[in-house]
């Protein structure tokens, strides 16, 4: 976990996937495209269940998810 600045940036678990898909639902909106969030869902918990393909981190400000990295 690292503090920089006024957020936090950390390791997501699949404890954070719902906080994912909202992410991406909102981050989708702003082109106007719909976001399928059964296939996000299966694809960040498939994502966080095998280190080999990748991670995501989450990016926090004061309390809430402000942003991701895969």
């Amino acid at each position: 976990m690292a503090h920089t600045d006024g957020f936090t940036i950390r390791r997501a678990t699949h404890t954070d996937i719902e906080t994912l898909i909202q992410l991406m639902r909102d981050f989708y909106a702003e082109s106007q495209y719909q976001l399928d969030a059964k296939w996000a869902a299966e694809s960040f918990s498939a994502l966080l269940s095998n280190p080999v393909l990748g991670c995501v981190w989450l990016i926090v400000a004061s309390g809430c998810a402000v942003g991701h990295v895969v």
